[in-house]
Parts: structure tokens; C-alpha cells; sequence
């Protein structure tokens, strides 16, 4: 039976651990993982998938902005990623239960919008695309046709534009959609 439970730091070295099993240990190298430097994750979009008590899946959501060139605007955008599923249990809908929950629990937290580098088929199930995130650059990313974005309200996208940035309480201007 697959459980999907908040991340609590007992998970930490087992996530860890999936997460160099699925995307290998130069993971923290790519462009996408400037952007959670020195931030924390948003604990309560954070989820683990267990199946008869064993963790074989993870999702993280980090919190990020879009700066727009020239009003130098900031808009709060989620950031999903990782997400893993032990390969054993690839294709039995762990990856989607987690990427669906936690969706949901963000539209509930109110949310709008939810940015991720990764592959557009896959992710196309989950109403990611790359057309809601045209507008948008992450630096350093050689690919930008796997940044892709979901609305998670209606419309968001209109707004989402510029470069992303790491985000943090500290940094001026921050702006929540009204």
C-alpha cells in the first residue's frame, strides 16, 4: 500500500540517498539547484511516498521569484523538484500521487503558479508546459525548453515573466499575487 506522508527530518538520509539513485550524485550541479541555495524548502508542500512503510518517493517544492528586467517586479513562484520514485516502483503512480497531492495542498495554501526543469512529456500529465513559462529564464540553464510551468489558479501565468531567482524573507519586494 502506497502512504503519501509530510517529510519529517527522519527522511532526510533515506530522500538523500533516492535522490543520487535517480538523478546520480552530480545532481547539485545543474542551474535549477542555484536556486535553493540557502533557502528552505516549503515544509508543508514537502512529501515523502512510502510503500508498506519503506520510503520510495520524494517531492519538494522551494519557494522562488520571477524578476522582471525592467521593473524589476517579483513575483512568489513554487519551485517542484525533485521529484524521485525509487526506479523498483517507477510506473506504479507514485510520482503522480505525490505531484497531485501536493498540487492541491498549494492551491489550498494559495499559490498560484509552479515552475520545473524537467521533461515536458512527462510532465505534460500534470498540465506543466512550456508555453506558460516562455516568458520566464532560469540563468544558467543550457535547455530552457525544460522549464515549464503549471497554473495552479486560472490566469497566473500572465504574470509570470522575467528571470527566476532564489527567493528568502529577507529580499525587498517581495510580492505575493494579490
Amino acid at each position: 500500500m502506497i502512504e503519501i506522508r509530510a517529510e519529517r527530518p527522519h527522511h532526510a538520509e533515506n530522500i538523500e540517498r533516492l535522490l543520487d539513485t535517480v538523478f546520480g550524485e552530480g545532481r547539485r550541479s545543474k542551474a535549477v539547484y542555484s536556486l535553493r541555495n540557502g533557502v528552505s524548502p516549503i515544509e508543508e508542500l514537502c512529501h515523502v511516498a512510502l510503500v508498506d512503510g519503506e520510503l520510495h518517493g520524494a517531492i519538494r517544492f522551494w519557494p522562488i521569484q520571477a524578476v522582471s528586467t525592467g521593473t524589476q517586479r517579483r513575483i512568489q513562484l513554487l519551485l517542484l523538484g525533485p521529484l524521485a520514485v525509487d526506479p523498483v516502483f517507477q510506473g506504479a503512480g507514485i510520482g503522480r500521487a505525490l505531484v497531485e497531492y501536493s498540487l492541491i495542498l498549494a492551491g489550498w495554501r494559495g499559490h498560484r503558479a509552479a515552475v520545473l526543469v524537467g521533461d515536458p512529456a512527462y510532465y505534460s500529465r500534470f498540465h506543466f508546459d512550456r508555453a506558460g513559462a516562455r516568458e520566464l529564464k532560469l540563468p544558467g540553464e543550457a535547455d530552457q525548453e525544460r522549464l515549464l510551468l503549471r497554473e495552479i489558479v486560472r490566469g497566473a501565468a500572465a504574470d509570470c515573466q522575467g528571470t527566476l531567482v532564489s527567493a528568502s524573507a529577507e529580499m525587498p519586494g517581495l510580492m505575493r499575487y494579490p
